[in-house]
């Protein structure tokens, strides 16, 4: 029997039998869609995770390589343990987008700033609520951040030693509270300890972008603090010396081959580092971090699918009850065909091709179904459902199997019947 006449009787069965079809078909496509909602939600929880926990704020994936000093050292804050050309050189490695030094002990302190109109901060009163008693003064030269008005600061400001202040929407809504235009600020002055700034830049204050966390009580301790950048150097002649960078940020493109651009890292500033006769330089792997929180977070998607498939197991028991219920019904038929030649395996295909069919456009519906609730339920999530053409994949091959093993025993018994007992 030819493959195009299997699957014509298959559907025509099917057609036959609509109730008896559908009702089968409601526990595959309830079982797939179950299994296909929790697969695609499972990807997308997986993946906002891991971005969420080795990806900065402009969704670049972040290495970070680190100097440590193996030798006494008379002058620390001399130590430059990762040159301008060491980053120029990193940039041009495969995969890497950027570089930059990050510091591993930033300067910050916390310190009083007046407008004429205004004062916000008391170093000497740290009691009560924080936005009335410190401000964070920070040394930067680029600032990552949305700028409302002015400009940011640049390398250039901190080799002129110039005394110039970037500051935080709020604050600055707090030093000026009579002026509603940020731009109109633009070359006010400011103090910072009693020493006049001019402010040349406004940026977009920092606030939780968890929808939760915004409503929370403690919002306010999690808030950040008011902020005010000022030139490296002025920053350095104002509070002391700032700690040298020990840390060197490398940011990758995704999907690059970061295990092995790092290892070429390592063995670069091993040769070439600032300080390498001093000490040496390492890195936490942030690729096998990935591969591994990736790791554990797909094992419980797939325990909680596991769960939610047994009731294809109960579906697939459905499909044998019917199956065995056809086989019987079709008693005559069976014994017409092979009294007109007809083998004991196609009578065999035939019943199989059935059960696969039932199965396989349950697994359809379920398919779509799946993809559906996903989406629906990823509207309330904070992150987004993930389907891709694995999970389509196992729709296919988990309703084949199912139609397969559970149509097998029937198929078997309807061609293992004695042709001349059914035609008595």
């Amino acid at each position: 029997m030819r493959l195009s006449e299997l699957l014509k009787t298959a559907f025509l069965t099917m057609k036959l039998n609509k109730r008896r079809t559908i009702l089968t078909m409601f526990g595959i496509v309830i079982g797939i869609a179950a299994v296909i909602t929790i697969l695609s939600l499972g990807a997308g929880y997986r993946k906002q995770m891991v971005d969420s926990l080795t990806k900065d704020s402009q969704g670049r994936i972040n290495q970070s390589f680190y100097f440590i000093n193996e030798e006494t050292v008379d002058d620390y804050l001399s130590l430059k343990p990762f040159t301008e050309e060491n980053l120029e050189t990193i940039k041009t490695m495969p995969g890497v987008l950027d570089a930059d030094l990050g510091n591993t002990e930033e300067e910050e302190h916390y310190l009083e700033v007046k407008s004429n109109e205004s004062s916000v901060g008391s170093p000497d009163d740290m009691e009560g609520e924080y936005e009335d008693n410190y401000v964070n003064v920070k040394p930067s030269e680029n600032v990552q951040a949305n700028l409302l008005a002015g400009r940011a600061l640049t390398k250039l400001d901190s080799d002129r030693h110039l005394r110039y202040a970037m500051i935080d929407s709020d604050l600055a809504s707090r030093l000026f509270p009579n002026e509603l235009n940020f731009d109109a600020l633009i070359h006010r002055t400011l103090t910072v300890e009693g020493q006049a700034f001019t402010l040349v830049g406004i940026y977009e204050s920092q606030e939780p972008t968890d929808p939760e966390a915004m409503d929370s009580p403690f919002q306010e301790a999690i808030s950040t603090p008011p902020q005010v950048y000022l030139p490296q150097e002025t920053f350095t002649l104002l509070n002391g010396p700032v700690f040298p960078d020990f840390n060197l940020n490398v940011y990758y493109q995704e999907g690059s081959n970061m295990a092995q651009t790092n290892r070429q890292i390592k063995n670069y500033l091993e040769e070439a580092g600032g300080e390498n006769d001093k000490g040496s330089y390492d890195y936490d792997d942030v690729s096998e971090f990935m591969t591994e929180i990736g790791r554990q977070l797909q094992l419980i998607t797939l325990f909680i699918t596991f769960i939610a498939s047994i009731s294809l197991f109960i579906a697939g028991v459905g499909v044998m009850n019917m199956m065995y219920i056809s086989v019987s019904e079709r008693t005559k038929e069976i014994g017409i065909r092979r009294a007109m030649g007809a083998s004991k395996k196609s009578i065999q295909l035939q019943f199989l091709f059935e059960g696969i069919a039932i199965t396989l456009v349950g697994g359809l519906l379920g398919y779509l179904l799946g993809i559906g609730l996903a989406f629906i339920i990823s509207n309330y999530l904070p992150y987004n459902a993930i389907i891709d053409l694995p999970t389509a994949l196992v729709s296919v091959i988990v309703s084949t199997v199912i139609g397969l093993v559970f149509s097998v025993f029937p198929a078997r018994t309807a061609a293992k019947k004695n042709v001349v007992e059914i035609l008595r």
